[in-house]
């Protein structure tokens, strides 16, 4: 179990390269439903070495997605989530939930038709919530249809809220691993 205590660096290593990643994608993309489809091919066929670096940022991402369910997984069995690191483990479960918004919100912004119907299935499914689901949806989309400003939405929480709420979280999960120490396994 010893070599599974890498995979929370190895999860921050990941969210750097989407980082880097991600900068330079933004010089191209653009977050309109006429130009977002265009912008991601172009991105693939001209810009120089633009292909690279889509696919790093893919490929970073579902590493990230997989090295923080495997962390996740590994804190579980061994039982690091009791007392005293219970605040820690919420902490990281808000982490996963980041992760797999950041992972939906990229597959969205290509703006093609497999985006498109995932924006509209699942801003469906957070409509379904009880009380307030209708309200969630207008959040999310800006309109009762999914257009322009669904997808400026999606792309403001993809390069600005959810990498500010995930730098927050993993500042504050790296403080209180280094004020607790690593949990050794039972």
């Amino acid at each position: 179990m010893r070599h599974t205590l890498c995979l929370g660096g190895v999860t921050i290593l990941l969210f750097l390269v989407e980082t880097v990643t991600g900068a330079l994608l933004m010089f191209y993309y653009v977050p309109s439903p006429a130009e977002a489809y265009p912008s991601t091919a172009a991105i693939a066929t001209t810009v120089p070495y633009g292909n690279v670096i889509r696919n790093m940022h893919r490929l970073a991402a579902e590493g990230m997605v997989l090295t923080v369910l495997l962390h996740m997984t590994r804190v579980f069995v061994t039982g690091s989530y009791q007392p005293p690191r219970q605040l820690n483990w919420l902490v990281g479960v808000l982490l996963l939930l980041a992760t797999l918004a950041f992972s939906f919100t990229g597959y969205l912004l290509p703006w093609d038709q497999l985006s498109y119907w995932a924006i509209t299935i699942g801003t469906n499914v957070a409509e379904a919530v009880p009380w307030i689901g209708s309200s969630i949806l207008l959040m999310l989309r800006g309109e009762p249809s999914v257009g322009a400003a669904a997808l400026l939405r999606f792309y403001a929480l993809h390069v600005f809220v959810l990498p500010i709420a995930v730098i927050i979280g993993i500042s504050f999960h790296i403080y209180k691993v280094r004020k607790q120490g690593i949990s050794r396994p039972l």
